[in-house]
């Protein structure tokens, strides 16, 4: 995703930091959650994820970056 973000918009080449430092991510879920379960299971599909409508992803990306760190 972070490329694509990069690809869309070059002045966003640090979009995948931005973004793990907001409060909950794939890269810190985990510890997150295993403060209040006991079992935390990480499943990841081999599929992939196609855009036909490309407005929506530009309007998702920008309202990340728009967002504060917390």
């Amino acid at each position: 995703m972070g490329e694509l973000v990069t690809r869309f918009n070059p002045k966003y080449n640090n979009w995948g930091n931005r973004i793990s430092t907001m409060s909950f991510t794939l890269e810190n879920g985990l510890d997150q959650l295993k403060s209040y379960f006991t079992l935390v299971t990480l499943h990841r599909y081999d599929d992939g994820l196609v855009v036909t409508k490309a407005e929506p992803l530009a309007d998702f990306i920008n309202s990340l970056l728009k967002m504060e760190p917390w």
